[in-house]
């Protein structure tokens, strides 16, 4: 890094995120030793940055952690140098990388599962016409509150079209169905890298694209699904690629509003900004493939797989 000091504008941007060890430890209830509520977290701290002159820029609700961004300019005049200050230099972060996980570790089982494998290939058959049954599905569950399936992965064999593909049938680590404090649990992006390393024997730098089958996630479903078509002026049942590099001017905004809004595209930035085996490595693009739901009262609203494509 080289020296600096403060000869112009600058803006100062702040983005949540979660608290850990050892700063966690004093938002800890002092009676039951309870690991803090995230969002609760995030509201103390807006606001006390915002008495520091912070400025909340809000990309959704105020309960919603991801989005609650703050900034503010600072001015040179505002901090003069007397004759005597030195440019200072600015130590280099600790490394702030995560770990992958062993999902073992964190009261998971990993199981291989070929119940489902007529359904998986019907499911797989569209998008990767020559996988046929060169697929393995993959359930995760946590024997110690209960038997439902927490998530559900399917990986297909290197030579396929979908050989650097993970595709995602189900995700509820973070519902009723996984009921245990966030901080005994792992994140969405922690397991789908955990499965691909640990599980696959795969390189992390070898996945390239991430599937997700009959979404019902409902910001992506019910808010932004319809409204992306709609800036794109796309027909709705037709499949729609937004691409990171484009001279579109709409498709720069269709895909910038899924980066900042769509649980599912934040989660997997994150995963390659978190993970040094991701360095450099950033979104490409996102992919609808709208299907007929086959219900008539839902003709508008189809039913769609989403992929997002990262190099």
């Amino acid at each position: 890094m080289e020296a600096y000091n403060i000869t112009r504008s600058l803006t100062i941007v702040l983005e949540p995120g979660e608290i850990g060890p050892p700063f966690d430890s004093i938002w800890r209830d002092a009676i039951s030793g309870q690991a803090p509520d995230q969002t609760e977290v995030a509201k103390v701290l807006s606001r006390t940055y915002a008495r520091n002159g912070f400025i909340p820029f809000e990309f959704g609700s105020l309960d919603e952690t991801s989005y609650k961004v703050m900034g503010r300019r600072v001015e040179p005049c505002d901090h003069p140098a007397a004759p005597t200050d030195m440019s200072i230099t600015p130590p280099h972060p600790p490394d702030a990388y995560k770990v992958i996980q062993k999902l073992e570790d964190w009261g998971y089982q990993v199981l291989d599962d070929d119940s489902d494998e007529d359904m998986n290939q019907i499911l797989l058959e569209p998008q990767y016409p020559d996988v046929g049954s060169q697929f393995q599905a993959i359930r995760i569950t946590v024997p110690s509150i209960g038997l439902g399936v927490v998530d559900e992965f399917i990986h297909c064999d290197v030579g396929t079209t979908a050989g650097n593909t993970l595709a995602i049938t189900q995700a509820w680590n973070t519902s009723i169905r996984d009921e245990r404090p966030q901080d005994e649990k792992l994140r969405l992006r922690d397991i789908i890298i955990a499965v691909w390393v640990s599980h696959t024997g795969r390189a992390a730098r070898d996945l390239s694209a991430i599937m997700y089958y009959a979404v019902i996630e409902p910001v992506l479903r019910d808010e932004l699904f319809q409204l992306v078509y709609q800036m794109m002026g796309q027909n709705i049942l037709t499949e729609l690629a937004l691409n990171r590099e484009t001279e579109s001017t709409q498709e720069k905004e269709a895909f910038s509003l899924l980066l900042q809004r769509a649980p599912f595209c934040i989660g997997v930035n994150k995963m390659l900004e978190e993970f040094r085996e991701f360095a450099e490595v950033r979104i490409t693009s996102f992919q609808f493939f709208p299907f007929d739901a086959g219900d008539p009262a839902q003709a508008d609203k189809p039913g769609f797989q989403f992929r997002i494509n990262f190099s």
